[in-house]
């Protein structure tokens, strides 16, 4: 962490990358293992990147990020994040938990098929051209919604009524925005609704343990058209119900609030970092030993 917090708007690179260099050129084992048993905590999606310096001071060390993957509008920078040795966090929204929590029906009482509200990213956001705009999973909802508003609500934009689309939607419809992930996947689980996750790329938090095909439906970004609508209304509440338990079950992984239980974000991420477990140690020379 930063010893002080930045004053004014904020840093710039040059000053980014001054600072933490000081920082990282004080920490007493980082050259022991080559960082490998150091862990760095990138609360942005961006992640390392942030960091202009990270490949060449802290390649090998040990990343937890909410982002498993970047694309849009930062598809140019070279990935950061390693399978072998990351951890995807889940992001903060203990804040909103309770107004999910507190719209939340039976799905037998909820009256709409899917929803998404959330704001579309434009061409200057998207770094991209008209037709890159146009393909992005969150301009096609809405118009798919448009043609199909019976099955579908969209709203492009944030609305004050959220907590109640989600709680009065079967499905949460969960698209990526200027990266694969967004804070949508972790609200859906306390709205009550099975989220849809349109994220070709996105890595979820946990999947070391955790099965996402039990709570979740995974769509390709490729196929948003009324595919994915006769898909979802093929599912009985029924099985919507099963679905939703089984989250209910789970989603105090994504919950950093501590309790009194061992349920929470931060136990499982100390269960995902002790499944990466490795072998730091690092010697200049050994020697053969004989046999015992």
């Amino acid at each position: 962490m930063l010893d002080a917090p930045p004053s004014g708007a904020g840093l710039t690179d040059d000053e980014l990358a001054k600072r933490l260099n000081g920082i990282i050129a004080k920490l007493p084992y980082i050259k022991k293992s080559g960082g490998r048993d150091h862990v760095f905590v990138w609360p942005s999606g961006r992640g390392p990147t942030l960091y202009r310096d990270w490949r060449c001071k802290i390649p090998n060390s040990i990343f937890l990020t909410p982002e498993g993957f970047y694309t849009d509008p930062y598809r140019t920078l070279a990935p950061y994040f390693d399978p072998w040795k990351d951890v995807v966090l889940p992001g903060f929204m203990d804040g909103r938990k309770d107004s999910y929590l507190g719209t939340n029906k039976r799905i037998s009482e909820r009256t709409k098929l899917a929803s998404f509200a959330g704001t579309v990213p434009d061409g200057q956001q998207l770094k991209g051209d008209d037709k890159h705009v146009k393909a992005h999973p969150r301009e096609r909802l809405l118009k798919l919604s448009k043609k199909y508003p019976e099955d579908l609500l969209a709203i492009s934009g944030r609305t004050p009524k959220y907590a109640e689309i989600l709680g009065d939607s079967k499905f949460c419809i969960v698209p990526r925005g200027l990266s694969p992930w967004t804070l949508r996947t972790y609200e859906t689980f306390f709205a009550g609704c099975v989220p849809v996750i349109i994220s070709d790329s996105v890595r979820l938090p946990f999947q070391e343990f955790l099965d996402w095909s039990l709570i979740s439906i995974k769509w390709p970004e490729a196929k948003i058209d009324e595919s994915l609508l006769t898909y979802l209304k093929s599912i009985p509440d029924e099985e919507i119900e099963k679905i939703v338990r089984r989250g209910v079950q789970v989603r105090c992984v994504f919950a950093y609030q501590a309790d009194a239980t061992k349920c929470n974000a931060f136990s499982a991420i100390m269960w995902a970092l002790s499944l990466k477990d490795r072998n730091v140690a690092s010697t200049s020379e050994w020697a053969l030993r004989d046999e015992m």
